[in-house]
Parts: C-alpha cells; sequence; structure tokens
C-alpha cells in the first residue's frame, strides 16, 4: 500500500469516527469490523464512541449494541 493511500485510508476512519460521534450514524457496518482501525487503541475508541452515540455494530457474526 502506497503512503497516500494509507492516509486517504486514515481520513476515512476519522471521519467514520466523527460521523459516529456526533450521532451522524445509527450503525457501523462491515464484514470485519475489527479491521476498520489500524490498532487496538483506535478500535477501542470506535467502540467507546459507538456505545456513547447509542450506535450499533454489525459485522459477518451479529448485530452489537454496545450502549447496553
Amino acid at each position: 500500500m502506497l503512503q497516500t493511500e494509507s492516509a486517504a485510508w486514515r481520513e476515512g476512519f476519522q471521519r467514520l469516527v466523527s460521523d459516529v460521534g456526533m450521532g451522524h450514524a445509527g450503525i457501523v457496518m462491515g464484514l470485519e469490523v475489527s479491521r476498520l482501525a489500524r490498532n487496538n487503541a483506535d478500535w477501542q475508541r470506535l467502540l467507546e464512541i459507538c456505545a456513547l452515540a447509542d450506535t450499533l455494530i454489525l459485522d459477518e457474526d451479529g448485530v452489537y449494541d454496545l450502549s447496553c
């Protein structure tokens, strides 16, 4: 992966986190959602924001409501 592609991917992840945090997303969907983040800290941050914003997470295994 080229550095510019990596930077573009990173901007996409930051936009996802921002949209979730502002309540603009009701669900985050992906085949392997744990791969959305570059590292565990980013993944944990996204999970925490989803919980605070009442945003569901969906992957091939099911739907997760972290706000419970």
